[in-house]
């Protein structure tokens, strides 16, 4: 039985020694599903990153009738990700209105 003469302080050691490989595992599976997008360009040059991930997003859309509409946002700011979102929520509504002409 693996522990059984081992210190208190030793077992308590062992116990964080176990749940730091545990997270490791966890960090490395979380790692693996992560998309990494390397930006080339001029040093701290945003808009340029802005730009190219705009058009990346654009040449993906099959339908070039349809309008792909953009905004860019820093993710941790929340409330511009619920003004996005509410923004988002009132076009889908607008546009279906439109379609079955109520209004």
């Amino acid at each position: 039985m693996a522990g059984c003469c081992l210190s208190a302080e030793d077992r308590e050691c062992q116990r964080i020694n176990q749940e730091i490989e545990r997270q490791l595992r966890r960090d490395k599976k979380d790692a693996r599903r992560e998309l990494k997008l390397l930006l080339l360009g001029a040093k701290q040059d945003a808009e340029s990153a802005k730009r190219f991930i705009l058009k990346m997003y654009q040449d993906q859309n099959p339908d070039k009738e349809k309008t792909v509409y953009s905004h860019f946002t820093c993710a941790t700011d929340t409330e511009n990700i619920r003004f996005v979102f509410a923004a988002v929520k009132d076009t889908i509504l607008q546009l279906n209105l439109k379609e079955f002409n109520l209004v």
